[in-house]
């Protein structure tokens, strides 16, 4: 009975791989997102320029990180992240449609070159990864969930590890058997309760 329970335990898991969770890469204007979005996907997704505000809209990528489905998305630089006020000024849209993709998504990857990002009041209570970016020219603090360089490549492997990590999809093994509809896992945990009580045909 003990297998058939995990196999029902493991229903989340096979929700999450059937419908990826949405990733948002945010944080303040040449943060490094659009760098780090294109090394985490292992191709061109986002428009990279050294210029403030190349990024004026969402733009979001399925990418396989270890062999797990996840859409990543980049998001415009928020200029004033760490308020909690309405978003302001010419790239007000931006920013609120920045914003709005970040109250959705599974996780946020909040960046800050060079050292760990101070978690604004309106993400509280949500799932976020405070990642230093840019390590390579801008160091790293070590008290981040992650140092990278979506350059370089540096820590982008640990990053993906911290993210799957943060959205319980660490440790998948696809050998092991787990239900694939709710109604599957109820006749699971059903059968699991028949063998406890020695009904072996009803089980």
């Amino acid at each position: 009975s003990k297998a058939l329970r995990q196999a029902a335990g493991r229903l989340a898991t096979m929700h999450a791989l059937r419908h990826p969770p949405r990733v948002v890469l945010a944080g303040a204007p040449n943060a490094g997102k659009s760098t780090l979005i294109n090394a985490l996907a292992g191709r061109d997704v986002s428009i990279v320029n050294a210029m403030t505000g190349t990024t004026r809209d969402w733009v979001s990528s399925l990418t396989i990180l270890r062999g797990v489905g996840v859409h990543l998305t980049d998001t415009a630089g928020i200029f004033d992240f760490a308020l909690d006020d309405d978003p302001h000024g010419i790239d007000a849209e931006s920013v609120a449609r920045a914003r709005a993709r970040a109250m959705q998504a599974q996780l946020v990857v909040l960046l800050e070159p060079g050292k760990r990002p101070v978690v604004p009041g309106w993400l509280t209570g949500r799932n976020v990864l405070c990642v230093a970016s840019q390590c390579d020219s801008a160091g790293c603090d070590a008290s981040a969930d992650a140092c990278v360089s979506g350059v370089t490549g540096e820590g982008v492997g640990d990053l993906m590890d911290a993210m799957l990590d943060a959205l319980g999809l660490a440790e998948i093994d696809p050998a092991l058997p787990a239900a694939f509809t709710p109604r599957q896992a109820k006749l699971l945990v059903a059968g699991a309760d028949a063998l406890d009580a020695g009904d072996r045909p009803l089980a």
